[in-house]
């Protein structure tokens, strides 16, 4: 039996044509410590969301207090210091709100805060194109109801790097190692790293995939290949806090010729993924404490994000 997931899609499908076989995207709200959980008021970090940093340096953040103990997160991808808390922003995971655990020395409980790495992220999602379902779209600061910072304005001047971002192209998406900054090559994607080049149909403004055109452009094949799976590492910069400092995401795109093709263990996975990456219920319950095992059975690696495209609902 395939998972509950696929069984929705088809009830629903069978009503009003569905265009999407996704999984839900709660947005949900950072926990506050309950009045009274002394042993976790001094666990915090000066600022729930960080973005990268243009610098020589790694950026490294670090607790507001020091706590003897062990500090940890989920799901994988944070760089956190076990011992210290300090996470090291540079080289964490983007675009993903990850909860930081800290367990005192001497204490079966552990207290926990929410931590965003500014970035972007694509649902695991299962997209249809004989059913109209053709893009994907980037989810900004792990809130899929936040907006990318890519404002539509009217301010058309090129007369330098700063002011060219204030216009409709303030975000840039498949960067390339063309040195657009006037800085050097050092904060430039390596080359041949390019998507659209190997077909893939993206917006270099709003990171929106075209997967119809993704697929007649060869991408898969000529033919394309049923049960075929590519990796791509998406460059991209944002005119956000981050003043357009160099980001990038892994993505795998799967490619299925019906719905029927795709393996159940694929299905499954790509709902284990979503529960942790947007933190159901089921991982992020009201209470402050937990036993630090059951947290760390849970942190579970939630990247590259899936995108699926099969050809046709039915054979």
């Amino acid at each position: 039996m395939k998972p509950k997931l696929a069984l929705s899609f088809l009830f629903f499908g069978s009503l009003f044509l569905s265009a999407c076989l996704q999984f839900p995207l709660p947005d949900y709200e950072v926990v506050e410590w309950e009045e009274g959980k002394n042993e976790c008021k001094d666990f915090k970090y000066a600022d729930s969301t960080y973005y990268l940093v243009e610098q020589v340096n790694d950026y490294i953040v670090a607790p507001v207090n020091e706590l003897t103990g062990i500090y940890g997160a989920a799901p994988k991808g944070l760089s956190i210091d076990t011992l210290s808390g300090e996470i090291n922003v540079t080289t964490s995971e983007t675009g993903l709100r990850y909860r930081v655990f800290y367990t005192e020395e001497g204490s079966n409980d552990s207290c926990f805060t929410f931590v965003t790495i500014s970035g972007i992220n694509y649902k695991d999602s299962v997209y249809v194109l004989d059913q109209m379902d053709t893009f994907a779209f980037p989810i900004y600061n792990a809130s899929y109801s936040a907006a990318l910072p890519c404002d539509d304005d009217d301010f058309t001047s090129d007369d330098s790097y700063q002011l060219k971002f204030l216009d409709d192209d303030g975000c840039e998406f498949d960067d390339g190692a063309d040195d657009d900054d006037g800085d050097g090559n050092a904060d430039e994607p390596p080359a041949g790293s390019q998507l659209i080049p190997q077909g893939v149909s993206l917006n270099k403004k709003t990171g929106r995939f075209n997967l119809k055109k993704t697929v007649t452009n060869g991408t898969f094949g000529v033919v394309p290949e049923n049960g075929l799976s590519k990796d791509f590492e998406l460059y991209y910069r944002l005119d956000d806090a981050s003043e357009m400092a160099l980001n990038k995401i892994d993505i795998r795109m799967y490619y299925f010729n019906t719905l029927a093709d795709i393996p159940d263990s694929l299905l499954q996975e790509m709902e284990d993924k979503q529960d942790l990456t947007y933190f159901q219920p089921k991982y992020a319950g009201p209470d402050v404490t937990l036993a630090p095992i059951d947290f760390l059975e849970k942190t579970k690696k939630t990247r590259p994000p899936y995108i699926v495209i099969v050809g046709t609902a039915v054979e």
